[in-house]
């Protein structure tokens, strides 16, 4: 599990320190990542809140895109969509 920010690597990772989040959480300062899939808010400087699931070689499973930040899918649901690659 791996979280993307256009932030600094400094402020990532003071945040993750903060919120003791127990995953990575990269800088793409560029927003090359972000960009690639689509999910720049150029308006607020900020990635668009999104949750991908890929398998091993990289090929997006399954997705989720909400434009509030606070709408995130659920744990049991990232995890069952985990579950279905094989």
């Amino acid at each position: 599990m791996v979280a993307l920010s256009v932030d600094k690597p400094e402020k990532s990772r003071e945040l993750a320190a903060s919120i003791k989040i127990p995953f990575s959480l990269v800088s793409d300062v560029d927003h090359k990542v972000i960009d690639s899939y689509d999910l720049y808010n150029a308006e607020g400087k900020i990635s668009k809140p999104a949750t991908f699931v890929l398998d091993q070689r990289g090929i997006v499973r399954w997705s989720f895109f909400k434009e509030d930040y606070k709408e995130r899918p659920l744990a049991d649901v990232i995890l069952d969509q985990l579950k279905q690659i094989k």
